[in-house]
C-alpha cells in the first residue's frame, strides 16, 4: 500500500514539473514573437517617420522662398547648354548668400558678386547698385526682363512655369533643370521646349534658380528670339536687303509678285496678321534660285509615293495702311505628285528703316 501510494506522488510529481515547463517555454516563445513583433513596428515607425522627413524636405525644397543663410552651406554652381560640356554661369553660396557671375550672358561681368537680403529678398552689387529682387510669391524683379511671375505646376512634376507679361517663356523643374519656350518656326505655332541649363544643387530654391536665368542672364532678345524664332526688334536697310539678293530672274520675280499679290492680307491669316488688310507688295528679292528635292512617303498612307519639290527662298517687302514697311522672309514650295500645288512658309518680319514708297 506504501508502495502504490509513493508511486501516484512521484507521478503526480513529475505532471506538475513537466507542465511547468511547458507553460514557462509556451511563455517564453509568446515573450519572443512580442519582441520580435515590436522590433518590427518600431522599423516601420523609423522608417516612415524617415519617409514623412524625406517629404517634408522635398516638400520645403520645392516651396517658393527667399534664400536663407545655411552655416556650412555647400557651394552650388549654375550651368547652360550642353550636359556633356555645360558652361558655368554662376555660383551660389548659401553660406554667405553671394552669387558670383561666370558669364558675359546678359550683360554680366565674369567675377562679379552678387548679393541677396534674406529679408527683403532684394539684389545688390558690391556697391549696393540694385539689381533685382525676388518675393516668396514668385514675383521676380528682373534687371533685363522686368517684372516675371515663377507659378508652381500642381501636376507633381512639372515644378515651375515662368511668365513675362502673358508670354510663357519657360520653366524650372522640380531637379532646377531650366528650359526654354522657343518656336522653331518651320510653321506657325511650332513650339518646343529648350534645355537651357541645370543647377547642380537641388536645395537651392527654385525661385533662386528662375532670378539667375531668366532675371540675369537672359535678355529680351534672347526671349524674342526662343519665342518667335528669330530677333523681332532687328531693323534692315534697303542695301542690306540688296546684299541678300543671289539671283536676278525676271519670270521667277514675277511669278513670286504674283502668288504674293494673289490673296487678300497676302494670303496670311486675317485673324493673326490684321495689319496686313489692304498691304501692297512692294518688292521682292530672290535669295536663291529654284532647288529641287523629293519627299518619299511609305505605302499605306494617304501620300504614298514620291512628291518632288521646286522651292525657292527670297524677301518680300509689305507696304501696310498704318504707314509701316515690313519685310518677311519667306519660301515658295511647287510640289508635284499624287498632291500637286504651291505652298508660301515663312520665316521672320522686320521692318525695313529706310524703304521709300514709291
Amino acid at each position: 500500500m506504501k508502495k502504490t501510494m509513493i508511486f501516484k506522488a512521484l507521478m503526480a510529481l513529475i505532471v506538475i514539473m513537466l507542465g511547468a515547463n511547458f507553460n514557462a517555454e509556451a511563455q517564453i516563445g509568446d515573450l519572443i514573437r512580442a519582441g520580435k513583433n515590436l522590433a518590427k513596428q518600431n522599423k516601420a515607425k523609423k522608417e516612415n517617420q524617415a519617409a514623412a522627413e524625406a517629404l517634408e524636405q522635398q516638400a520645403a525644397q520645392s516651396k517658393l522662398a527667399i534664400p536663407q543663410a545655411i552655416a556650412g552651406g555647400q557651394t552650388a554652381i549654375m550651368t547652360k547648354g550642353d550636359s556633356e560640356k555645360p558652361t558655368a554661369v554662376a555660383t551660389w553660396n548659401p553660406a554667405t548668400l553671394e552669387l558670383t557671375m561666370a558669364t558675359t550672358l546678359g550683360g554680366n561681368t565674369p567675377g562679379a558678386v552678387y548679393k541677396v537680403d534674406p529679408n527683403t529678398g532684394k539684389v545688390t552689387d558690391k556697391d549696393g547698385k540694385s539689381k533685382g529682387s525676388m518675393n516668396a510669391d514668385g514675383t521676380i524683379e528682373s534687371p533685363n526682363l522686368g517684372t516675371i511671375n515663377v507659378i508652381p505646376v500642381n501636376d507633381g512634376k512639372a515644378g515651375f512655369d515662368v511668365k513675362m507679361g502673358d508670354k510663357h517663356i519657360g520653366k524650372v523643374s522640380l531637379d532646377r533643370e531650366v528650359r526654354c519656350h522657343y518656336n522653331s518656326f518651320n510653321g506657325w505655332g511650332d513650339w518646343g521646349w529648350r534645355n537651357e541649363g541645370l543647377c547642380t544643387d537641388k536645395t537651392v530654391n527654385p525661385l533662386l534658380v528662375a532670378y539667375v536665368y531668366f532675371g540675369l542672364i537672359f535678355t529680351k532678345g534672347d526671349i524674342n528670339v526662343n519665342f518667335y524664332g528669330y530677333d523681332p526688334d532687328k531693323k534692315y536697310t534697303v542695301e542690306e536687303l540688296e546684299d541678300k539678293i543671289e539671283w536676278k530672274n525676271a519670270s521667277a520675280e514675277n511669278e513670286v509678285m504674283e502668288y504674293e499679290s494673289s490673296r487678300p492680307y497676302a494670303g496670311f491669316d486675317r485673324e493673326k496678321f490684321p495689319h496686313l488688310k489692304n498691304c501692297k507688295v512692294a518688292a521682292v528679292g530672290l535669295m536663291s534660285d529654284w532647288k529641287e528635292s523629293k519627299t518619299t512617303h511609305t505605302s499605306g498612307t494617304d501620300y504614298a509615293g514620291t512628291t518632288w519639290h521646286k522651292t525657292i527662298q527670297y524677301w518680300v517687302v509689305y507696304e501696310l495702311t498704318d504707314g509701316r514697311n515690313i519685310v518677311a522672309f519667306n519660301y515658295l514650295d511647287k510640289y508635284y505628285g499624287k498632291n500637286e500645288g504651291t505652298k508660301r512658309g515663312n520665316k521672320e518680319w522686320h521692318d525695313v528703316s529706310d524703304w521709300q514708297r514709291k
